[in-house]
Formats: structure tokens, C-alpha cells, sequence
């Protein structure tokens, strides 16, 4: 399996008012969090999308998992994330 089949080209990190814990999904696992957080988490959910989430960009692997880098910003943000699960989600190793 080749880096881009493992890590995405793009991360979505949960938004910080989503909850207490910041979760790391590829694109298809956060939009299906999104939809079953829509349908049944209430009317407080209404208006949220995986536009209000953190989206980090792939820059390399290294042998520990994946570089990512915050898209959008002018801040050098990196982190390093690990494939945690076959069903798209990802664990924050640490932040460089």
C-alpha cells in the first residue's frame, strides 16, 4: 500500500466546539460523523458542516505515520497522524 492509499491527501479535525476530544477522519468518515451527528444529536447540530472543520493537507510519510500541515493559514502548523483505524479515522501523534 503506497502513502497516498494509507494517508489521504487531506485530514478533517473535528471543530473545537464539537465536543471535549478533537477527532482526525479523512473526508468520506467526517461527512458520515457530520450526517449522524445531524440526525441525531438535535437542533443544535443544524447548521454544522465539514466547512467548520480544521482541514490539514499531506506532506510526507515518515516511518511513525504522516505529515500533515494546516491548510489555509499562514502559520508553518504540522502535525504528524497515524492511520488508527480501517474506517478512516486517524491518531494525533503529536504536534510539530
Amino acid at each position: 500500500m503506497n502513502a497516498t492509499e494509507k494517508y489521504p491527501q487531506a485530514i478533517f479535525e473535528t471543530n473545537d466546539n464539537w465536543g471535549d476530544d478533537n477527532w482526525f477522519a479523512n473526508e468520506e468518515t467526517m461527512s458520515d460523523v457530520i450526517e449522524n451527528n445531524l440526525k441525531h444529536l438535535g437542533e443544535d447540530w443544524e447548521n454544522i458542516s465539514i466547512d467548520d472543520c480544521a482541514e490539514w493537507a499531506f506532506v510526507e510519510e515518515t516511518e511513525n505515520g504522516a505529515v500533515y500541515e494546516l491548510r489555509h493559514t499562514r502559520n508553518d502548523v504540522k502535525i504528524i497522524l497515524k492511520a488508527a483505524s480501517e474506517i478512516g479515522f486517524y491518531d494525533l501523534i503529536r504536534r510539530l
